[in-house]
């Protein structure tokens, strides 16, 4: 499986709200000026940043739909 196709699934759940959408926007752009102007390491630590704010979202977003499950079992 390649990085793109890893990432497609976490993007999937992610752009649920439209406040993730731009800010994901407004990171990929950051990291790219940052590359582009050959600032790597803040390039890298914008881009390790950007993929651990999306995973939080991601874990957050799971967190509350299991317990929404598990309040709701009774209904399932």
């Amino acid at each position: 499986m390649t990085a793109g196709e890893r990432v497609r699934r976490v993007r999937m759940y992610d752009f649920l709200a439209r406040d993730r959408v731009e800010t994901t926007i407004t990171e990929h752009i950051e990291i790219m000026e940052l590359a582009r102007d050959g600032r790597l390491d803040d390039a890298y630590r914008a881009l390790h940043a950007h993929v651990g704010g999306s995973m939080a979202v991601l874990l957050e977003r799971a967190r509350r739909a299991m317990t929404q499950m598990a309040l709701h079992a009774d209904r399932l």
